[in-house]
């Protein structure tokens, strides 16, 4: 199965779904201000650097925070959550890091099993988006929201991490996501002063917030998809089949992921292994029969 035709769902599974899923970022603290009087001199963010500074000017921040800014001067994107990236400035133990290691793996499995079960949901809620089709996407959230309700239980990300650090280093943890983020609104409204526009600090928020649990939930896909692809590889090599008919099987079964949402039946298994069985030799069938009664222990 190739990553490419893999990802023929991923591409749907982002948009139409509420900002509070991805709610644990913002710290309640970050206020909302006023929008500054046209004659104010906006003041030069912290850290920013000038139009012919290279990225490295604001490595004097170091581990002081998680913004970094590009050539263009504009703040760049992180390449994980705030949570993560401020989690990596953190003097931690090895044991210490465990453990947050572990909080943040079980918060991604709760995860991972709502969106492997409800891939046909989000496509439902992506579909009533585009098609302005409140009242759909409204319905197909009544019935995936409740099924977050575990990850929801432990309460947000940021607080569940900074409640299992060493007091000092919680503290640093919740000081870089709030300069984070007030770096982050500081830009955005810099960007509508410009414009001419007001800006409306509750507004953006939702839409960051918005983009997050896309970026949560494409991860969460990622890492389903990534394991079955593994598995499948991995399935693939020890039969070792000719290219050709390696590549029939393989657009066989991706055929299969999409059409079953990557949620089969027993009846939907037993009909992909009738059809991979049609395309293998005895030789090759009697393998794959070996691995099968391997991975049942018998």
């Amino acid at each position: 199965m190739s990553r490419t035709r893999a990802s023929i769902v991923v591409l749907c599974l982002f948009a139409g779904v509420p900002a509070s899923w991805a709610q644990d970022s913002m710290p309640d603290e970050v206020p909302l201000q006023p929008d500054p009087k046209p004659e104010a001199e906006r003041p030069v963010p912290r850290g920013r650097p000038g139009l012919l500074a290279g990225p490295g000017d604001d490595a004097s921040r170091g581990s002081q925070s998680i913004v970094r800014y590009g050539l263009d001067g504009r703040i760049a994107p992180l390449d994980s959550s705030p949570e993560e990236a401020a989690l990596k400035l953190l003097d931690l133990s090895s044991s210490e890091r465990a453990k947050i290691d572990t909080i943040l793996t079980e918060r991604a499995a709760i995860l991972d099993g709502v969106v492997q079960k409800n891939i046909g949901l989000l496509l439902q809620v992506r579909a009533a988006r585009d098609t302005g089709d409140e009242a759909g996407m409204r319905e197909a959230l009544d019935k995936l929201l409740p099924q977050l309700q575990p990850l929801q239980a432990r309460g947000r990300s940021r607080e569940e991490i900074a409640a299992a650090l060493p007091p000092e280093q919680a503290k640093k943890f919740n000081a870089l996501l709030m300069d984070y983020w007030t770096s982050v609104l500081r830009q955005a409204r810099e960007d509508a002063t410009d414009s001419g526009m007001a800006f409306d600090q509750r507004a953006f928020m939702r839409d960051v917030l918005r983009d997050a649990v896309g970026r949560e939930i494409r991860a969460s896909y990622d890492r389903i998809v990534g394991q079955r692809i593994a598995e499948f590889d991995a399935l693939l090599r020890e039969l070792a089949l000719p290219p050709a008919k390696e590549d029939r099987i393989r657009t066989i079964a991706t055929d299969f992921a999409v059409k079953t949402e990557l949620n089969p039946t027993d009846a939907d298994r037993a009909e992909l292994v009738r059809m991979i069985f049609a395309e293998l030799n005895a030789e090759e069938r009697q393998r794959l029969i070996e691995i099968f009664r391997r991975e049942r222990g018998e």
